[in-house]
């Protein structure tokens, strides 16, 4: 995907879909969306930012 690898580039791998794909799955997650899955979820949003603090995520 081209926006993909634009931000890639331009953030030297630090930011990108693909990488933070990676980090997603390096936390264990996949395409499902189990109950396990919301857990890891919130830890990959925790990892990367999304969250600013510890906070629940509204689900």
């Amino acid at each position: 995907m081209i926006i993909d690898r634009l931000w890639t580039q331009a953030s030297r791998g630090h930011f990108g879909f693909s990488i933070q794909a990676e980090i997603y799955r390096s936390w264990g997650g996949n395409d499902s969306l189990g109950k396990t899955q919301k857990q890891v979820w919130t830890d990959f949003c925790r990892e990367v930012g999304w969250f600013a603090a510890v906070r629940s995520p509204i689900w």
